[in-house]
C-alpha cells in the first residue's frame, strides 16, 4: 500500500464518513455499504470499523493481500462490539465485477456505492447502479479518459 493511496483512503474515508452520518441524522441511515473497485479496501475497511451495526462489501476482480493484512491487524488490536468475538465481523471481500448481480441484490434506498480510484467506466458503472436502485453514491476517480467525457 503506497502512502499516497494511503493517505488519499484516510482522506475519502473522513468525507464518506460525514456524508452517511449526515445522511442518518437526515433520516435515511445506512444499512450496506458496496466499496465497488476497492483495490486494497482500505476505505470500506474503516467504514466497516466505524459503523458496526452496517454491512460492508468490499467487490473488485481479485482479493488482494493487503485486504486480509489490514483485517488481521484490527482484529487483533481493535475495539469491537460485545457480541463480537473480533472486529469487523460486518465486512466481506466479494470478487467479480462491481455491478454485479450479488452486488445489486444488497443495493436499495438505505445503501451507499462507493467507488474510490475506480478507473472511468467503474466510475459510470458504480454511479448508474446506485442511482437504479436509490441508493446513496461517493465516488471519488483516480482517471477520467477525456473522450468520456465529453
Amino acid at each position: 500500500l503506497r502512502l499516497k493511496e494511503l493517505c488519499e483512503s484516510v482522506e475519502a474515508f473522513a468525507v464518506i464518513e460525514a456524508f452517511i452520518s449526515a445522511s442518518a441524522r437526515a433520516g435515511r441511515p445506512t444499512e450496506v455499504i458496496a466499496e465497488c473497485a476497492c483495490g486494497h479496501g482500505l476505505v470500506g475497511i474503516l467504514l466497516a470499523y466505524r459503523f458496526p451495526h452496517v454491512q460492508v462489501i468490499c467487490v473488485d476482480l481479485f482479493k488482494r493481500d493487503a485486504f486480509e493484512s489490514v483485517i488481521e491487524a484490527i482484529r487483533a488490536d481493535g475495539g469491537k462490539l460485545p457480541e463480537w468475538e473480533a472486529p469487523l465481523q460486518n465486512i466481506r471481500f466479494l470478487e467479480g465485477q462491481l455491478d454485479g448481480p450479488e452486488v445489486r441484490a444488497h443495493l436499495g434506498k438505505h445503501a451507499c456505492v462507493v467507488a474510490i480510484h475506480a478507473c472511468t467506466e467503474a466510475n459510470t458503472a458504480a454511479i448508474c447502479m446506485a442511482e437504479e436502485a436509490n441508493a446513496l453514491w461517493a465516488v471519488m476517480p483516480c482517471c477520467m479518459r477525456i473522450k468520456s467525457c465529453a
